[in-house]
């Protein structure tokens, strides 16, 4: 009955969104291209035949400013199309190239607008200004989102009062066949019910954990379909944290969570040594495997790209998972004693009990009771911190050729255009020399913006600092399995958090672009893993109090799709140009793009629903 439901609810949620699909009737100027508007600019000088306009957009650090237009003294206009997502910077140059006193101007076009912009100067030629006007009022672009967010908002409220009426009904319906009958004399006492328990129930698995996977992948999803092309729904050109920078980390976060749960089960189970080895290979290599021939389409394996997502996973589980199962934690050892045998009498060997040494003094009560999730693996903790400070050492100290150290920028027109062919640093480096230019990712979020060159996401540097992000998600799942108490696990959820975000903001100084180590995806920067560790535990907090603690919500539908989480992926790269998940839009808008995303959740979300 249940599934029947699930079935009903979203054939009827599918029915009701999918004509937003094509929803164009609020944009009457569809035609422009997304997230661009189109810019008229005349020019009426006294002292010049014609200047140059440069400019470049504000998310473009510290970038060399790039030729807009050349406009001639009350010539003709000249059109352009300019970008709306952040603020555009100009500045006016005259014909040998020397920046105009009191030319430089900041202006943040909208979508869709016209706007005409006047450059002139005074008859002396001392000051020169800029007038913006507004020919016709840009369009909000976030209209297609609110009404995606408004329906999908009222069909779960609908659902939810659907579901608590029949709950109700059925209830009053129990209760009616319940009632004793007037003839019978019921003689056995009422007990009362138990008390509610402070202790969370035990589980095969933990719900709130398989919900914030859910909930992680089908962003991930809603993402790689175009996230309506949204620019907080993708990634970061270079240094700061959008939406789709959250999930993927997020992910190895909870993957680490899972490991000691799983390995701890292995353990009970008294799973030898070598066959616990050759499960972790064995996940690894097929991770890996999984990974290379998703990413890779056709049969020219001179430009097979070899690092990616599911990559960076195997690479991460296949370290931590021997870094747990293989370095030795301190556990509990029994009192020695030292046995004798002597010959009695009668010739036959007889035990003798011989005082014991002196037993090694016990740990500290801190030690395996209040940081009893951290102090027994310490040796762990090293061998993680020494895979961290190999990380700083080659980003920091490691001597580029033609780039110095401790470059952690985009090159391109980035930096003033000082560093051109240094993308990543010693990241991208590292990568050329060991992999070649042709077997990495050749199309980055930077390239459009820097005008740089090919750069992997997923290199090899990086997997450094994602080895420390899952071992972090292996202390949340150290203090699942240590503390048995919902308090215990909440105190130190936010604990965690709090202490690894405050970290993480200090190194890049709460700043986009700003502190020793920016923030930055890119290159999986140590500000970047310390603040994905942090946001990763309370998140995993919030949906532990909703789902766990005060049972106010049951995990649906990301349950279902945290639970099937690697068939899910797999099923949504493989399927992805095909028809419901995907269809061709021929004139792209937020409100068809964003409609595309959502259909496609929801379509992996049905599927998880019945796996």
């Amino acid at each position: 009955m249940k599934r029947t439901n699930f079935s009903l609810y979203s054939a009827v949620l599918l029915f009701l969104l999918l004509p937003i699909a094509d929803a164009n009737w609020w944009d009457p100027f569809f035609p422009l291209p997304i997230d661009f508007a189109l810019v008229q600019i005349n020019g009426s000088f006294y002292r010049h035949g014609l200047v140059q306009l440069y400019g470049v957009s504000s998310n473009c650090y510290n970038c060399v400013k790039q030729l807009v237009a050349v406009i001639y003294n009350n010539g003709p206009p000249n059109v352009t199309l300019l970008d709306t997502r952040f603020q555009f910077e100009f500045e006016v140059r005259d014909e040998s190239d020397r920046i105009l006193p009191g030319s430089a101007v900041s202006f943040h076009f909208g979508e869709h607008g016209v706007y005409d912009l006047v450059l002139s100067d005074s008859p002396d030629g001392s000051a020169f200004q800029a007038e913006f006007g507004i020919e016709l009022q840009p369009t909000f672009s976030e209209i297609p989102l609110l009404i995606w967010l408004g329906s999908l908002l009222a069909a779960w409220l609908l659902w939810t009062l659907c579901k608590l009426v029949w709950a109700r009904r059925q209830q009053s319906r129990a209760q009616q066949f319940a009632q004793p009958n007037k003839n019978t004399i019921n003689s056995s006492p009422t007990l009362p019910p138990p008390p509610p328990s402070t202790k969370p129930k035990t589980t095969g698995r933990l719900r709130s954990l398989d919900t914030f996977r859910g909930a992680s992948l089908c962003i991930m999803i809603f993402v790689n379909y175009g996230g309506g092309r949204y620019w907080y729904f993708n990634h970061s050109a270079w240094n700061g944290l959008t939406v789709a920078d959250l999930v993927f980390p997020w992910f190895i976060f909870i993957m680490g969570a899972a490991i000691p749960m799983a390995f701890g089960a292995l353990e009970r189970n008294r799973t030898p040594r070598h066959l616990v080895l050759y499960k972790i290979v064995r996940r690894s290599i097929i991770l890996f495997c999984l990974g290379m021939f998703l990413i890779n389409n056709g049969y020219d394996l001179d430009h097979w790209r070899v690092p990616g997502v599911l990559q960076r996973f195997a690479v991460s589980y296949l370290a931590v998972s021997l870094i747990v199962v293989f370095v030795p934690s301190q556990k509990p050892t029994p009192k020695p004693v030292n046995v004798m045998s002597v010959r009695d009498s009668e010739g036959e060997d007889s035990p003798l009990l011989l005082r014991a040494p002196p037993p090694r003094p016990p740990p500290p009560k801190w030690y395996n009771g209040l940081f009893g999730d951290i102090g027994p693996f310490w040796l762990q903790w090293l061998v993680v911190m020494t895979i961290l400070f190999a990380w700083l050492m080659l980003t920091f100290v490691y001597n580029v050729p033609g780039c110095g150290a401790g470059y952690l920028g985009p090159g391109g027109i980035g930096d003033g255009g000082k560093y051109q062919n240094c993308t990543g640093g010693a990241a991208g480096y590292i990568d050329k020399m060991v992999l070649g230019p042709n077997h990495s990712y050749q199309s980055p979020t930077c390239k459009a913006l820097y005008l740089t060159e090919g750069y992997d996401p997923e290199g090899i540097l990086g997997c450094l600092t994602s080895i420390f992000l899952c071992f972090l998600g292996v202390q949340v799942g150290r203090i699942i399995t240590k503390h048995p108490s919902h308090r215990a696990r909440l105190v130190r959820f936010l604990a965690w958090g709090v202490t690894l975000g405050l970290i993480g903001g200090i190194l890049c100084m709460f700043k986009q672009n700003g502190g020793p180590i920016p923030i930055n995806k890119n290159l999986w920067s140590l500000s970047f893993v310390l603040v994905m560790g942090g946001t990763g535990n309370l998140a995993l907090a919030l949906f532990y109090i909703l789902v766990d603690v005060l049972r106010w919500y049951d995990g649906g539908p990301f349950i279902y799709v945290g639970m099937n989480s690697i068939a899910v992926y797999c099923g949504h790269e493989v399927l992805g140009g095909y028809f419901p998940f995907n269809w061709l839009v021929v004139h792209p808008t937020h409100a068809a793009m964003i409609s595309r995303s959502f259909v496609g959740v929801i379509c992996w979300t049905i599927i998880a629903f019945y796996m």
